[in-house]
């Protein structure tokens, strides 16, 4: 979809007591590529709780040292590098159409939790990073619902 900037007007709902009223918002809003915007789910999940971390890589072996060269060798290979002919000047490609990069950055899932922090929803972003996080949490009882408490006897 091409992207204009012609102004589409809307109806913005407006609550007005007793009614709810619709208000024509007077600047409108432009058409958009739906493209651009996405949810990426690039970035791996956090860790679970209880899970144990994994075991750290192996360190890389060293590599043997090398004995110095003597003068004559690195002569030798200075002179036949001089006189190695230069290679062939490579051929243009075909122009590539050009690829578009999307104004917005994506948006990982991951992202939500501190979105949420940061529009001031501190308890919503907490129960978003238990639940990305994978913890089971859930009541064995009703009392246990009522009082936050999970099915390990934790509130």
């Amino acid at each position: 979809m091409e992207n204009s900037d012609k102004r589409i007007p809307f109806f913005e709902q407006r609550f007005i007591k007793p009614l709810w009223a619709l208000r024509r918002e007077q600047q409108g809003c432009t058409i958009e590529d739906v493209d651009e915007f996405y949810i990426s789910t690039d970035r791996p999940a956090p860790p679970l709780r209880d899970q144990p971390p994994s075991p750290p890589a192996p360190p890389k072996p060293k590599e043997p040292k090398r004995p110095p060269k003597s003068l004559i060798e690195g002569f030798l290979e200075f002179r036949e590098w001089l006189n190695t002919p230069l290679p062939p000047k490579p051929i243009p490609a075909p122009a590539t159409p050009e690829v578009k990069t999307p104004r917005v950055n994506p948006f990982d899932l991951q992202d939500i939790p501190g979105a949420m922090d940061r529009i001031g929803w501190p308890i919503s972003a907490k129960v978003m990073r238990k639940w990305l996080s994978g913890e089971l949490n859930y009541a064995n009882t009703d009392d246990g619902a009522r009082f936050g408490i999970n099915q390990d006897g934790i509130s």
